[in-house]
């Protein structure tokens, strides 16, 4: 299991890093009022500080980086049960499919976040829209699969205990109790 304080670091994360950046800028731009337009790009306003947005550009690749290589220790372990619980049948083939979708977006992402750093294709707003894009791109991908829509707290699954009364699992508790089930049947070897 995942130590918590660790989880909850790993959840910040994101907004401490949009609060950073979106101060920085902030910053810079209550500074130089001149630099904001809307010239450089078609769908909003941008600023023109070369080292700030440099700064983003390496920051979003570094992220895709160390995303893309989570996407594939997450497909290597997937692949790995499913060939060792192959019978059973526990681990859905789709999402190792939607983890390989996810990857190729990402490194799709990626390439044009170095394209924007690399070239004159800074100018062109492509690589920021791409980026704005990938919360629907997950939701897409990861909200359609058949364990997502079995843990959304609208239908809590039902768990029949033997020995008592019929209870409602949290979906916290489902995806831990699939998880217990799925490594104790891998570290034992059973399939």
């Amino acid at each position: 299991m995942v130590p918590l304080p660790f989880l909850e670091k790993l959840i910040a994360a994101p907004y401490v890093s949009l609060v950073a950046f979106s101060g920085t800028i902030l910053i810079l731009d209550s500074w130089s009022l001149a630099s904001v337009s809307r010239n450089r790009r078609v769908f909003y306003c941008s600023v023109k500080q070369f080292a700030a947005g440099s700064v983003m550009t390496v920051f979003s690749a570094v992220v895709l980086l160390i995303t893309m290589g989570f996407e594939a220790w997450s497909v290597y372990l997937l692949y790995t049960r499913w060939r060792l619980l192959r019978q059973e049948a526990l681990v859905d083939l789709g999402m190792i499919a939607r983890a390989l979708l996810f990857g190729v977006y990402s490194a799709l992402c990626f390439l044009f976040s170095l394209l924007s750093f690399l070239t004159s294709f800074l100018g062109s707003p492509m690589g920021d829209l791409l980026m704005a894009t990938t919360p629907s791109v997950v939701v897409i991908i990861f909200g359609t699969s058949k364990v997502s829509i079995e843990v959304r707290p609208c239908q809590p699954p039902e768990l029949v205990i033997s020995s008592g009364p019929t209870r409602r699992l949290a979906p916290l508790e489902v995806l831990m109790l699939r998880q217990q089930t799925v490594d104790h049947r891998c570290y034992l070897g059973h399939g």
